[in-house]
């Protein structure tokens, strides 16, 4: 009976260190299995990780550029449209300018007619009187000509000083727009990495 139950013990031994292996064994398999899908799960992430990182860095500089190229038309339109404001002020104050030039001159032209008509049946000293008055009348048209010509100027001077100011204001506005712009596609691939 002894010898039957010690046979019994050492086959119930064997048998459980069998099964203890085995499952050691089924167990390191399955650590190993897990450690190699966790592996690679994470380079997958970390690889789609990646590929989204830089698609994102990618349409962020497609919108630094996009945005920077539009704000250059918008400067380029702001300046021409500028321009020819500027071009239609002095055409019209050259219009201007010539109109009362042609009054003038049409007012000076009967004034003198009268006077010398008036002046006929007198002296010399009426047409002398009518000669100074067509003198200072025309002398007062080439003034106002004077004055309308450097008014005119002057416009066309500050018209242009304020395009300047303005394509300049615009142009540093659209630096300042693509370096905040590059600053934050810069600071969204830092994150991102």
């Amino acid at each position: 009976v002894s010898k039957i139950c010690a046979f019994l013990c050492l086959l119930v031994s064997k048998i459980c260190a069998f099964l203890c292996l085995l499952v050691s064994k089924v167990c390191a398999f399955l650590c190993l299995l897990v450690s190699k899908v966790c592996a690679f799960l994470c380079l997958l992430v970390s690889k789609v990780c990646a590929f989204l990182c830089r698609l994102v860095s990618k349409i962020c500089a497609f919108l630094c550029l996009l945005v920077s190229k539009v704000c250059a038309f918008l400067c380029l339109l702001v300046s021409k449209v500028c321009a020819f404001l500027c071009l239609l002020v002095s055409k019209i104050c050259a219009f201007l300018c010539l109109l009362v030039s042609k009054v003038c001159a049409f007012l000076c032209l009967p004034v003198s007619k009268i006077c010398a008509f008036l002046c006929l049946p007198v002296s010399k000293v009426c047409a002398f009187l009518c000669l100074l008055v067509s003198k200072i009348c025309a002398f007062l048209c080439l003034l106002v000509s004077k004055i309308c010509a450097f008014l005119c100027l002057l416009v066309s001077k500050i018209c242009a000083f304020l395009c300047l100011l303005v394509s300049k204001n615009c142009a540093f506005l659209c630096l300042l727009v693509s370096k905040i712009c590059a600053f934050l596609c810069l600071l969204v691939s830092k994150i991102c990495a």
